[in-house]
């Protein structure tokens, strides 16, 4: 140390101030290394209208948008700011109990979500943040879409799958998801009608068995070419009716808008036909529940209706 002291001493005044002033840079230096080194990835909300969020939720809600961006991302940045953009904005309170939901578009990314935020938590044994899948009609509906309530499936681990028919035809299983709910998207380009169409079904169904899975624990639906009078969306495991023409054309299922299948009695017969809207609001429901009449009218598909909103 008094070394140290006899060489500084031996310093002028010019050396003294450029020892001090270059210890500073580095200081300096050292401290924006560090910042830019704990610069970490952050979800950024814009809400065009006034919210009652806790603080706490909202930091909880942005951390859970950040897991879904990074795990649906191929080139997700961990250093930057996802800026998402708040819409269609809505609180209902029951009691002491506040749901807030809103979709929330990441232009950048082009990616959208739903999401639902409850305080305080009802229940202690389920989530009280709830990120959902964006629905068809949403700005970005082709969102690759894992979320922490619907990736919790362990077959989602084996897909995408690519099979071969006998016949040489190739399809593809995909995971996707209605809301929460997975099911698995055949991608064939034939006919929904068509034999290689049912081939690939029992295909998939027994490449799910070969998994150790139950092959009717899933959803399954094809997503076919468009051919006359053939919906693109068929889903294809469902229970038949004493209604041909009702087994053949329902249930129909066009993911994130509606379904329609047929209520029956025990022996059979059909009840009513029920459609399940996934919107929420009329933008979203009205033409979907016209789409949907329009489709069981041109069936001829004539019993009474049974319509439930905003299924999610």
């Amino acid at each position: 140390m008094e070394q140290l002291d006899g060489i500084w001493q031996k310093l002028t005044k010019n050396q003294k101030i450029g020892l001090v002033i270059g210890a500073v840079v580095i200081t300096v230096v050292v401290i924006i290394v560090v910042a830019i080194l704990n610069i970490k990835a952050n979800v950024n909300l814009k809400f065009a209208t006034k919210t009652n969020i806790p603080e706490t939720e909202l930091v909880k809600v942005k951390e859970r948008l950040l897991d879904v961006i990074r795990t649906n991302s191929s080139n997700f940045d961990e250093k930057a700011t996802y800026d998402g953009t708040v819409r269609e904005y809505s609180e209902n309170k029951d009691g002491k109990t506040t749901i807030a939901s809103f979709f929330v578009d990441f232009d950048k990314i082009r990616q959208s979500y739903t999401v639902e935020v409850t305080w305080p938590d009802p229940n202690l044994d389920s989530p009280n943040i709830i990120i959902s899948c964006p629905l068809a009609d949403s700005k970005f509906p082709d969102t690759p879409c894992l979320t922490e309530v619907n990736s919790s499936s362990e077959i989602v681990s084996y897909l995408p799958y690519t099979g071969t028919l006998d016949s040489g035809k190739e399809y593809t299983v995909e995971a996707d998801y209605d809301a929460s709910i997975l099911y698995l998207k055949i991608k064939i380009d034939v006919c929904a009608k068509s034999k290689d169409a049912t081939s690939a079904l029992e295909s998939v169904k027994e490449w799910v068995s070969s998994l150790n899975r139950d092959a009717n624990e899933f959803t399954y639906y094809l997503e076919t070419k468009n051919c006359k009078n053939d919906p693109q969306y068929v889903q294809v495991n469902h229970a038949k009716t004493n209604d041909a023409n009702v087994n053949e054309n329902l249930p129909y299922f066009v993911p994130n808008m509606y379904k329609a299948y047929p209520v029956v009695d025990d022996n059979g017969d059909v009840t009513s036909i029920k459609i399940e809207l996934a919107g929420c609001t009329d933008y979203q429901t009205d033409p979907a529940e016209q789409e949907i009449k329009g489709y069981l009218k041109s069936k001829n598909i004539k019993y009474p209706i049974e319509i439930e909103y905003c299924v999610n």
